[in-house]
């Protein structure tokens, strides 16, 4: 049997996810269901083989959950994870294939997604940040939504959920636009953010707005279907974004729509880039590993492309946008758009470590930043976008 190297699509950092195909459907891993020794199908030694390799890499793990493969491919997905775990071996039944074959996708053996992004915590410190700056992140990403509710084109009558709803702006520009006759449904998992957005709705009079705090990547098995889904920026940080989407793609009618608004590379969206390179000249910050939770998870098309036709949408297509934003909110001064950055980013813990005179030299250095950057409409700052439509 040949070891085949595949590209790292949809993989995460510190995992390892293995196809199995044979002929007959017949090849694959099986073990009793009591923890003693796996024993092996068809597929033995090389399954064998591959574990002893593994180990060699200073891994601990077991292989485990089955996940989709993409569209076209047979078999099934098991990833290999570093957290220590007892050993767990399904079995494993692909479709008939015409030849033996076991591919592996590697990634480096590095800090696990939940490590790499403990501080995108939205259910708790993450979502009391944003609501502590809600008017300056909303003031910054308004025409995002402005853009992809335009395109999103809704309907009166039409019933709408929206992912990762944050403080409801998009959420009641929805309930708006499907009229009275329609609903909208905000969810989100931060509770700060939902009380937020209950009241808003309240004090705008919309009855036919609801919202819910709730994790969307978990699915709405008690909800009905909804004939439209949309999301801005709030669909980036699911742990498992295969499994996320396929649950949300549950919650649309056949033949619904997903309109999503996503940040496209960091290159292009120089508001973050640019001030963290200033910002790592004064602190030690990591860089974010390749589609792990994040802003920039969905940089890549091609990954996200196969994130939801995995999941089971259609029709995929990518829209840039881009825009010039006003960072800290519009008509923000340098010192606004300094205090943002140092308190409203994820590294805000980084900076409260610094002494006074390595703030005030990161404060000095980013107010240069943002003093060539101010316009009459605030410090205006290069973003793209890639707005994606897609059907259940």
């Amino acid at each position: 049997m040949a070891l085949t190297l595949l590209k790292t699509s949809g993989v995460e950092p510190g995992q390892i996810r293995i196809l199995l195909c044979g002929p007959g459907g017949d090849l694959g891993l099986k073990a009793p269901t009591d923890p003693s020794p796996p024993t092996f199908g068809p597929a033995s030694r090389t399954a064998q083989a591959l574990l002893m390799e593994l180990d060699s890499l200073g891994t601990t793990g077991s292989i485990g959950s089955a996940r989709p493969h993409r569209r076209g491919v047979s078999g099934r997905h098991w990833a290999y994870s570093r957290r220590p775990r007892r050993p767990r071996f399904d079995l494993l039944t692909p479709r008939s294939h015409p030849t033996d074959r076991i591919e592996i996708i590697r990634m480096t053996q590095t800090e696990t997604p939940a490590r790499l992004n403990a501080s995108e915590d939205w259910a708790g410190e993450m979502g009391s940040r944003w609501l502590a700056h809600i008017d300056t992140f909303e003031g910054m990403i308004a025409p995002v939504g402005a853009v992809l509710m335009e395109r999103a084109g809704l309907e009166a009558g039409q019933t709408v959920v929206d992912i990762g709803c944050g403080g409801g702006m998009t959420t009641l520009a929805a309930g708006r636009a499907v009229g009275p006759q329609g609903r909208s449904l905000g969810l989100d998992i931060s509770p700060d953010l939902i009380a937020r957005a209950t009241e808003r709705a309240r004090i705008a009079g919309l009855s036919n707005v609801g919202f819910r705090c709730v994790d969307a990547a978990a699915g709405l098995p008690d909800a009905p279907k909804f004939d439209r889904m949309i999301s801005r920026f709030g669909s980036m940080f699911f742990a498992d974004p295969y499994a996320a989407f396929r649950n949300l793609r549950e919650a649309i009618r056949p033949g619904g729509r997903l309109d999503l608004a996503v940040w496209a590379a960091p290159r292009d969206n120089l508001w973050m880039s640019a001030m963290v390179a200033v910002v790592r000249d004064h602190i030690d910050l990591p860089r974010p590993e390749p589609r792990t939770p994040g802003p920039f998870a969905f940089e890549d098309q091609d990954y996200l492309r196969d994130v939801l036709e995995t999941s089971g949408f259609q029709g995929v297509v990518f829209e840039g946008w881009r825009a010039d934003l006003p960072f800290a909110g519009p008509g923000a001064s340098r010192a606004d758009a300094v205090t943002f950055a140092l308190d409203g980013m994820a590294f805000r813990d980084k900076v409260a470590a610094l002494t006074a005179r390595e703030r005030a030299a990161l404060s000095q250095a980013l107010g240069a930043f943002y003093e060539a950057r101010i316009t009459p409409d605030g410090v205006m700052m290069p973003a793209k976008v890639w707005l994606v439509q897609a059907v259940a």
